[in-house]
């Protein structure tokens, strides 16, 4: 049976569902496909019992999904990850049961073919591979040298110390995995045996802050892919940590205080000996170097940024530096009746029937692009970022990805076509009226006298007024984008049969030459809504200013002004979604975010009284009549754009949906992100200040759930998206904030402060 889609997602775990989640907002039809029988199979069925996210809720929040704000220091046990992933894909168009066999590309069709067993095949346009690197457990060779008495689990399939046999216990690994697995054999009462390699080790905690705090805040999350030493470095062990008990730290030393035999690196095994090798103080000493190079970080971090944090000092252990090191290990004299392989995943991508690996397997793609159209990957570590291959920094790269496959397609179209963006590429094509008008002019310049010419100029340019000699020459719209223009003016009287036929002519080709003279360029690309990450979700009210601007950093422009008795700071920011702090009398007491990014700086003064939400008849009386009246027609939005010419400014347009002001522009030419919306992305705890204090990004229900009803509310439409202004008392002293919220998403929140029975409130 074959059936299409615009999009395939093929993996229907925390990146698949990521994935989907945003396809979903962004309107673009799709569906999950996972082999197995419910979502999140790798923590449902393939976690030990009591594993715990290492990450702290702050930074294990999947999209779409709220929890942790009581707890944002905690760590998540398996049941509740997989409750999370659940609650996530009941939103979503997943289909269990479903594995995929194969990925081939149709590519005279410019479509994917997506085989599932059983038959079923999916045509689609794009396709999201989001299996994840940890797909096959990974043992090695001489396990099968092993006696056959001995039972061998890989971490994959261990659950808890009473599945195994008793006696003796040999962790082969001593990775997160390895190390938290062994910890809890000796915690049960398990003599246990640890092949250690070179993993690192992370304090839990240092200078009052969790270890992943420090990390994030020096920015070690944000390095890029090519800044590692060599590729093979992505595939490196995760550091000795643990999420369990609250979090705590993970030291090999401290194994070896409690009991637990240290080991270097198994080589072989033959007859029951074990052969090791004799590294296993290097292996120490690589885990006390890792730490200390943190703790020197941290520090010089510390002192250069101003923060103010308690002086520690870690406990040096050296316990296991003093046992002795073995190169042989007689498992039988040892009693070792269980071995646990810690060593890691294969992974495999042969069902992408297409070029698209490197020599490791791994595939080629930039931030999770492959180099063939539509054709994506995310989940993986180190797909862009250190953060990539973990569920911190999932929403960014599902949410990268979404964006690109939007912008292939109109969402709003079911059909798959090839991208609008790869169809602009290839040139615009004239239409069959404009190369009718074309040719009409080139006849009527070469019939007739440059005198009957000035009067047929003259008579179409009382319907259609010139451009401004520096107007900019661009080529035709694409056929496929329908523009509608009613233009201003007056027609003229009534001439002798003659002038009337050649004055048509005339004017319909001085209209050929404004539609191929680009008084309306290309049309804006699809509407679209884009959750983006952004410091300002950190601020807060009360913030003082070098507070937002550490926050922020680099301040775009600052103004100060005094206003009564009150000291006024404004600092502007072209973040990834611009915006201004206020400060009153030093404290941060406003923040606001221009989710539709109206650019200001190079429009003429005048024209900024056209103020964004703007009803036409205001921008009338402001500025007057346009110079020309443009109307326009894309994905089924009519768009009036004003065109404004002074003596002495610039031209400028103003672009109005349903009669109020979207955008204003220099010159004609049409924004491409016209109906693009930036909304910022939930805020991330950090356990630094209160769960649920005013911040952008987040939605209309968390502020219910944290002030209840509003006192005021007025409802509107701005640019297409569901607007509001809402005030809720956020104090307990009586103080109020009030909120702009757009599409759901809090983009603005001031402190106000004051009674609403106040009457300088209610002017407000």
């Amino acid at each position: 049976m074959l059936t299409s889609t615009n999009t395939v997602v093929v993996g229907g775990g925390q990146a698949g569902l990521s994935v989907s989640h945003y396809l979903k907002r962004l309107s673009v039809d799709h569906v999950v496909l996972e082999q197995a029988d419910k979502p999140g199979e790798a923590w449902r069925n393939h976690r030990w019992d009591s594993f715990t996210l290492n990450t702290p809720r702050w930074q294990s929040r999947l999209p779409g999904v709220r929890y942790g704000e009581d707890d944002p220091d905690g760590f998540m046990p398996r049941q509740e990850v997989v409750a999370h992933l659940d609650e996530m894909a009941q939103r979503l168009p997943i289909r269990t049961g479903a594995r995929v066999v194969a990925v081939a590309r149709d590519a005279a069709r410019g479509h994917y073919v997506v085989s599932i067993d059983g038959g079923q095949t999916i045509r689609a346009h794009n396709v999201v591979i989001a299996t994840g690197l940890y797909q096959t457990p990974k043992i090695p060779k001489l396990a099968h040298n092993l006696p056959a008495e001995i039972k061998q689990l890989h971490s994959d399939n261990y659950r808890n110390p009473e599945q195994l046999l008793p006696g003796a216990v040999l962790v082969v690994g001593s990775a997160q995995s390895g190390a938290q697995i062994a910890e809890e054999l000796c915690e049960s009462g398990r003599k246990v045996y640890l092949a250690t390699g070179r993993a690192a080790r992370t304090p839990r905690r240092y200078r009052g802050k969790d270890a992943n705090w420090w990390f994030a805040k020096m920015g070690q999350y944000d390095r890029r892919v090519g800044e590692l030493p060599s590729p093979k470095a992505k595939f490196a062990g995760k550091p000795h940590i643990s999420g369990t008990r609250g979090g705590h730290t993970i030291n090999l030393h401290q194994f070896a205080r409690d009991g637990m035999i240290l080991l270097g690196r198994l080589e072989a095994v033959e007859d029951g000996i074990v052969k090791l090798r004799d590294d296993l103080h290097d292996n120490l000493a690589a885990a006390d170097r890792a730490e200390a190079e943190l703790v020197k970080a941290v520090d010089a971090y510390v002192a250069n940024a101003g923060i103010v944090a308690p002086e520690e000092t870690l406990p040096v252990l050296r316990d296991g530096f003093d046992q002795e090191i073995l190169t042989r290990l007689d498992l039988n004299a040892a009693g070792i009746t269980n071995v646990i392989w810690a060593t890691g995943y294969g992974f495999d991508f042969s069902m992408v029937k297409l070029p698209v690996v490197d020599g490791d397997g791994f595939p080629i793609q930039t931030r999770g692009v492959a180099a063939l159209p539509g054709l994506f990957f995310v989940g993986l570590p180190w797909l862009h970022t250190a953060k990539s291959g973990l569920i911190y920094g999932l929403a960014e790269d599902a949410r990268y990805v979404a964006d690109r496959i939007a912008e292939r397609v109109d969402a709003r179209d079911s059909n798959v076509r090839p991208a609008l963006q790869q169809s602009a590429l290839a040139g615009p094509k004239p239409s069959h009226a404009a190369r009718w008008v074309e040719g009409v002019l080139t006849l009527i310049w070469w019939s007739a006298t440059s005198l009957v010419l000035d009067g047929f100029a003259g008579y179409a340019a009382g319907i259609y007024p010139a451009s401004p000699p520096n107007a900019p020459q661009q080529a035709a719209p694409q056929p496929r984008r329908r523009m509608r223009r009613h233009p201003t003016g007056h027609g003229a009287t009534k001439k002798p049969n003659m002038n009337r036929t050649f004055a048509m002519l005339a004017s319909a080709a001085i209209a050929g030459l404004l539609l191929a003279s680009g008084h309306a360029a290309a049309g804006p690309l699809p509407p679209q809504v884009n959750f983006v990450a952004t410091p300002a979700s950190q601020l807060r009210l009360g913030m003082t200013g070098d507070d937002v601007i550490r926050v922020m950093g680099k301040v775009a422009k600052e103004t100060d002004f005094v206003g009564g008795s009150t000291r006024t700071r404004k600092l502007e920011f072209t973040d990834a979604i611009p915006g201004q702090a206020i400060l009153s009398d030093g404290k941060l007491s406003r923040v606001t975010l221009n989710p539709f990014r109206m650019e200001e700086a190079a429009l003429p003064s005048r024209l900024r009284q056209a103020w964004p939400g703007f009803a036409s008849s205001v921008v009338r009386r402001a500025l007057g009549e346009p110079t020309v009246r443009l109307r326009h027609t894309w994905f089924g939005i009519e768009v009036d754009q004003w065109v404004f010419s002074c003596p002495g400014e610039v031209e400028a347009s103003v672009f109005f949906r349903a009669d109020r002001v979207i955008a204003r522009a220099v010159g004609r030419d049409v924004p491409a992100d016209l109906f693009r919306v930036d909304l910022p992305s939930p805020p991330q705890g950090e356990g630094e200040s209160p769960p649920f204090a005013p911040r952008v990004g987040m939605t209309e229900t968390d502020i219910k759930e944290l002030c209840g009803a509003p006192l005021y509310r007025v409802d509107y439409v701005f640019n297409g998206q569901a607007a509001s202004h809402a005030v809720y008392q956020t104090g307990k002293q009586g103080t109020f904030t009030g909120f702009t919220i757009v599409d759901g998403v809090v983009t603005e929140f001031e402190d106000l402060g004051r009674m609403p029975d106040d009457p300088s409130f209610q002017g407000r």
